[in-house]
């Protein structure tokens, strides 16, 4: 038994190195030449791919945008400007709808939230967004 599978292994490899030889393609110095061009093409369009992404990644977004979006109120060239008392409505808005937390505690923790985690990564980050208060865009505003 041992003899015939021997044999059958012997014949399948004969034929698939028939098959291989068959069936690939002997490529010339001219194929060579036009396989490495249409490397470089595909090359090319995924780097141009990778800029467009990179200049769309290039503003920073607080997230989920879904709850923080609401209170952007400008942009200063690439960095996005937030109003702080937006972030403080918009928190405690989404606080309260996911527990029965009274409106003072939910500013609180939305007034903490903002503190340490937003405003306190902004130091680490100099393109991080920017954070104002109603008084400074008020401010701005007249002058």
């Amino acid at each position: 038994m041992l003899h015939i599978l021997y044999h059958i292994g012997i014949i399948i490899a004969v034929n698939r190195r028939k098959y291989v030889q068959i069936n690939t393609k002997d490529y010339s110095e001219e194929d060579d030449q036009q396989h490495q061009e249409e490397e470089a093409e595909q090359a090319e369009e995924r780097g141009s791919d990778c800029d467009k992404q990179e200049e769309e990644q290039e503003m920073i977004r607080l997230e989920p945008r879904t709850i923080y979006d609401a209170a952007i109120i400008d942009q200063d060239g690439d960095r996005l400007v937030y109003c702080y008392d937006r972030l403080i409505d918009v928190l405690v808005e989404d606080i309260r709808s996911d527990s029965c937390i009274d409106i003072e505690e939910a500013f609180d923790q939305a007034a903490d939230h903002i503190h340490v985690n937003i405003i306190g990564s902004s130091v680490s980050f100099p393109e991080y967004p920017i954070i104002k208060h109603r008084d400074e865009n008020e401010q701005s505003q007249e002058e």
